[in-house]
């Protein structure tokens, strides 16, 4: 699903600029045939080789209809050239929001991985009051919510519409799975009949999650 979304913003990207492209050739086509044309015109006499009474063309006309010719080719590449430069814009937004969700995801996955080692869950097994209903200040609300200290970025990105909803909903996915097994882990230290399942979850989800973003331009 990500990958065709992105095959899709890709190619978006790609028409827009060979539309740009295509508009700009055709513009200094025109009005360079017309400048030839004009000069053409006034150099060689040819209204008069023709018969035509200059005297009775009103020259100023076209000269200023001419001259707003450019102004208008100017604004219109001045146009395009401002689109672009918002198109690079947003590409580099979306590599800033892709590098801050790729570093939580990384993060979740090393605080996962640190209750392979028995002496640091037996410290945090021992640091838990396990009476407590305040579970932010729990070693394993701690850890949850230590992951998450740049996360407006990624909420700020998916509201102005830089980040798709497939990308979202997939570190939603492994938020909330990570935030479970940190809670069950500690919780059931002892029951991995309890604590293997959830973290399994969470492997599933981040491996998913993680995949999507490392292979999103390997389209």
């Amino acid at each position: 699903m990500c990958k065709k979304q992105n095959k899709k913003r890709k190619d978006e990207r790609k028409k827009t600029k060979s539309n740009n492209r295509k508009v700009v050739k055709k513009l200094l086509t025109f009005f360079f045939l017309m400048s030839v044309a004009y000069v053409a015109l006034d150099y060689f006499n040819i209204p008069k080789s023709l018969g035509i009474e200059i005297d009775r063309l009103n020259m100023d006309v076209f000269s200023a209809f001419f001259d707003n010719a450019i102004v208008m080719l100017i604004a219109v590449i001045t146009y395009l050239l401002i689109d672009r430069k918002n198109i690079e814009k947003q590409k580099n937004q979306e590599e800033i929001i892709f590098s801050v969700m790729e570093s939580i995801y990384k993060t979740c996955k090393e605080n996962v991985d640190l209750f392979e080692t028995p002496q640091i869950t037996e410290m945090l097994v021992r640091k838990t009051d396990f009476n407590s209903t305040e579970y932010d200040n729990l070693p394993a609300g701690k850890l949850a919510k230590a992951a998450f200290l740049d996360e407006a970025i990624i909420i700020d990105a998916f509201k102005e519409g830089i980040l798709n909803k497939t990308y979202f909903d997939d570190y939603i996915k492994m938020k909330n799975a990570y935030k479970k097994f940190m809670l069950v882990r500690i919780t059931f230290f002892d029951a991995p009949e309890v604590f293997a399942p959830v973290k399994h979850e969470f492997e599933s989800c981040f491996n998913e999650g993680i995949s999507a973003i490392e292979n999103r331009n390997k389209i």
